[in-house]
């Protein structure tokens, strides 16, 4: 995990804070919608569901988000998937549910992706098919997602629906910490910490653990067990040398994450 690669990637990504564009009137909206910009039409939808700057009109709603899916608007695609997922002002159907997600994943939408990847693994509403969570996964990781590199990672680290491959779990492993995924970065620290397809390396994995417990949300891939496992383990200098290149670490990514809220205000 390289420094310059952890500050990169928050950054980046979305966990970052990010700029909302001001919503465009409705009467704008809906020039754009008619003349067929898919954006418009998913925008427009979005406010007449959700009564922004115009009066609920949920059919009307239903008529702009099925244009916008026709377009192949991905996001439009999710959309529905979640509206009929949970039954939000219009009947509740699975079926069409399960059929919007897909659609939406095969277009490009990563929480749907990442969606089907769990469906698949867990077999929820769906018979387990780790070979079909292992695509999904992928699909997710091939755009740079974090989670779908760390779904990734540990299925060729267990040969689960994919050919086992320590070297290539990981590298993608590596690659969902340096963007601040705290399963990655906790899996991480107990490879080295316990030499699992990796050379034991105490100082490695107090860094990472390190970095972890800093990060992690409260009750959320706490390493504080591992931590402490590992601190047994370690002389005195190898556990100076390690909270010493971990606190630069940590300093480092709360500069960042700093300057970007400041970039925002």
């Amino acid at each position: 995990m390289t420094l310059r690669s952890i500050c990169t990637a928050f950054l980046i990504s979305s966990v970052a804070f990010v700029l909302q564009a001001k919503p465009e009137p409705v009467e704008v909206l809906r020039k754009k919608a008619a003349s067929g910009d898919a954006s418009a039409q998913l925008s427009l939808a979005e406010a007449l569901f959700r009564g922004q700057g115009v009066g609920v009109d949920v059919p009307e709603a239903m008529q702009w988000y099925r244009k916008a899916a026709e377009a192949r608007n991905p996001e439009a695609h999710a959309r529905l998937a979640a509206i009929f997922t949970l039954g939000v002002q219009v009947p509740q159907d699975k079926q069409a549910a399960r059929r919007w997600r897909r659609s939406a994943a095969e277009l490009g939408h990563v929480p749907s992706q990442l969606a089907l990847e769990q469906d698949y693994r867990m077999g929820i509403e769906v018979p387990i098919d780790l070979e079909e969570s292992a695509r999904w996964a992928r699909r997710a990781a091939q755009v740079g997602d974090p989670k779908g590199q760390y779904m990734l990672a540990v299925k060729h680290l267990g040969g689960l629906g994919v050919a086992k491959d320590d070297a290539e779990g990981l590298r993608l492993c590596r690659l969902a910490a340096d963007q601040l995924h705290m399963g990655a970065i906790k899996h991480l620290g107990i490879l080295y910490l316990e030499g699992i397809h990796v050379p034991r390396d105490l100082v490695e994995a107090h860094r990472y653990l390190s970095i972890g417990r800093a990060f992690a949300a409260i009750n959320a891939f706490e390493p504080r067990f591992h931590l402490e496992q590992c601190e047994k383990l370690m002389t005195p200098e190898q556990k100076a040398e390690a909270e010493r290149t971990a606190a630069k670490d940590i300093a480092d990514i709360r500069k960042a994450i700093s300057e970007k809220h400041k970039d925002h205000k």
